[in-house]
């Protein structure tokens, strides 16, 4: 079997020029024909480079691992790599991993900082959003995880009617004692 010419790859001509360890962006293998993110460091001697070595982060392994840790109902993460490609996505990867990031997401993706903001993500559902954008992270990747705002907020809506209704009742028997004590006490005698 052939071994492909990899030369071509921008995170192995990175990894020779930088003499560093080098992450790439979505890929799809030329071996083994999967959807990875390409790393390579580079093997010194010296200031002489012997060597490569390349590897890869398997995708679908990556979005297994997410699927498994979960994210809490009708909330969403995202890895979005720094060319604007979505490497993982819960949930429905299968809409958009390999796929550009969303006009919506675009926003936050070429954001300075980190941050959290409110905005309906590109499923149409409102989000509480936090975001890291690629350039503030040590390995090239937008990583932003949303909960849904409705959900986010519901144990508190419930609290809050909870509140009202225990302020109603307690409010109702304080006037019904008053009442009755003033009937008794006060109308009675006179």
């Amino acid at each position: 079997i052939a071994t492909p010419n990899l030369g071509d790859r921008d995170y192995l001509q990175a990894a020779v020029k930088t003499r560093k360890f080098t992450i790439g962006t979505y890929t799809r293998s030329r071996l083994s024909n999967r959807n990875l993110i390409p790393v390579a460091l580079p093997i010194l001697n010296g200031d002489v480079i012997d060597g490569v070595v390349l590897a890869g982060l398997n995708l679908e392994w990556l979005g297994v691992q997410l699927k498994e840790r979960g994210v809490p109902l009708g909330g969403s993460l995202a890895v979005v790599d720094r060319n604007g490609i979505v490497v993982s996505r819960e949930p429905f990867p299968e809409r958009y991993v390999g796929k550009p990031v969303s006009d919506q997401g675009r926003e936050l993706f070429n954001e300075k900082s980190a941050g959290v903001r409110e905005y309906v993500n590109v499923d149409g559902v409102l989000r509480i959003t936090g975001f890291i954008p690629w350039t503030e992270t040590p390995f090239g990747l937008y990583v932003a995880t949303g909960l849904s705002q409705k959900e986010a907020f519901q144990p508190i809506e419930r609290a809050v009617r909870a509140s009202i209704l225990l302020f109603a009742l307690g409010s109702l028997v304080a006037i019904v004692l008053a009442w009755m004590v003033g009937e008794g006490i006060i109308r009675r005698p006179l």
